[in-house]
């Protein structure tokens, strides 16, 4: 039985500390700019979610660095937070509101996670080298 290997994927960590940082401030109403507040943690959504599921592929599935989402995979999700989030929730909830210039944050990181993050990372995999 192989031990697990944790397999990194470029750019996640120092976006969830910012993500993190940026929560903190809010929080403590360091930061007062409806812009970012409205569509920071948009741009940031899909390449956190995007970068936690590879980072689990990568690690607990295919075990391999090299591991990369497809176009097809990347589509889909940034499709699902679409319809949930600006179709879906805002009929059911107050809390939300449809924007549609979220969609362009949404896509904005997508786009960013798509190429800057989604890139293998080459490693020597324990396997390659029995």
């Amino acid at each position: 039985m192989s031990s697990l290997q944790f397999h990194k994927v470029y750019g996640f960590f120092p976006l969830l500390t910012v993500f993190i940082l940026y929560k903190v401030a809010e929080y403590f109403k360091l930061i007062h700019s409806w812009y970012l507040h409205s569509y920071f943690e948009d741009v940031l959504a899909l390449p956190l979610i995007l970068g936690f599921t590879l980072i689990i592929m990568r690690s607990l599935v295919y075990r391999t660095g090299r591991y990369k989402l497809t176009a097809t995979q990347i589509i889909y999700t940034l499709g699902i937070v679409i319809l949930l989030f600006e179709f879906i929730l805002p009929k059911k909830s107050n809390q939300y509101i449809q924007d549609y210039y979220d969609i362009l944050a949404y896509l904005a990181g997508t786009l960013f996670f798509s190429f800057a993050m989604n890139k293998p990372i080459e490693t020597v995999d324990s396997d390659e080298t029995a």
